[in-house]
This record gives C-alpha cells, sequence and structure tokens, in this order.
C-alpha cells in the first residue's frame, strides 16, 4: 500500500501480508447451514415443527403471541433466525453460505429444509450442500445442483427443492 497527500503525491511503498480467515461457525443448539460453490444466489428455507418457515423474507421463527397478551422484548430470541441472505439479488458478497440458528432448545418434531434458486447470477450451475447441526453433531447432511430451470418457479413460502428432513426430539 502507498499513502497519498492531499496533492496527490503518492509516498513509499508499505508491503503488508493480510491473512483472511474464513467465518467461524455459528454457535447455536441447532445450526442448518446452506453452502454452494459458485458465485449464485440461494436462499435456505427451513419450516420448523409449528409450521413456520424461516427465510429471506421471514427471518425469524418466533410468533408474537395473541392480540392483548404482553410481548417479551427478548422472545424473538427463542426463534430461529437466519443470519444472512448471501448474493441477495446477485450482489455477490463472496460468503455463499447462510445459516439458521436455534440458540437455545429449538421445538421438539419434524423439520423440512429446502434449498430455492433465485438467480444463477450468469452461472451454469450451482452444487450445494446441506448440513444440519444439533448439540454441535452432525445429523443430516445433503446435496444437490441448482440449474437454471429451478429459477423460474415461485421463491415465496414454500419455495425451493427438498433438500433433508429432520427430527428433534
Amino acid at each position: 500500500m502507498r499513502a497519498v497527500d492531499a496533492s496527490g503525491h503518492f509516498g513509499e511503498p508499505n508491503v503488508q501480508t493480510i491473512a483472511i480467515t474464513p467465518a467461524p461457525m455459528p454457535k447455536g443448539r441447532l445450526v442448518v447451514s446452506l453452502f454452494w460453490d459458485t458465485e449464485s444466489d440461494l436462499d435456505l428455507h427451513v419450516v420448523d415443527p409449528d409450521g413456520v418457515e424461516v427465510f429471506n423474507r421471514n427471518i425469524n421463527s418466533w410468533q408474537p403471541p395473541p392480540p392483548g397478551k404482553p410481548v417479551d422484548p427478548t422472545a424473538y430470541q427463542d426463534g430461529g433466525t437466519l443470519d444472512f441472505d448471501s448474493n441477495a439479488a446477485c450482489v455477490i458478497d463472496g460468503r455463499r453460505l447462510e445459516d439458521v440458528v436455534w440458540a437455545g432448545a429449538p421445538p421438539s418434531g419434524h423439520y423440512l429444509v429446502r434449498v430455492d434458486t433465485m438467480s444463477l447470477c450468469g452461472e451454469v450451475e450451482a452444487n450445494w450442500t446441506v448440513e444440519v447441526r444439533l448439540d454441535d453433531a452432525v445429523i443430516a447432511r445433503a446435496h444437490g445442483k441448482s440449474l437454471e430451470v429451478d429459477t423460474t418457479y415461485s421463491h415465496d413460502r414454500g419455495a425451493g427443492v427438498l433438500a433433508v428432513e429432520f427430527d428433534v426430539p
């Protein structure tokens, strides 16, 4: 790197080593992760046992109480939360990873995980992996491939191809 002054004169170069480390895996009792190999826009959808779907348009599974009941301002932290919408609208962020995380005890029951291909962003295909970790142990894993045809479907609640199903005791 080189510093430059207000008049545009450059100083002597200074060589610096920059180390880039991958982001740590998210911490939580239940972590559902989607990662893929190209700069495409894929989206993770996780449906919990209550039928609540967590995805880029509903980033938390917490449901507010009925009208008239008090709302705990920290209750949303008990829900599964989408941490990031990677490569949204083909704004490439280099991450190619999305997680839905339950920091505390996740609801018991049956879960569905889908992968929605919003756009391949000019790529031919995207190979993806879904991994499910419960208390740091991998309990499910699935692999698939997204093609251009996968971008033609609806991209809302219920979208995507089924990647894996699992149960939490």
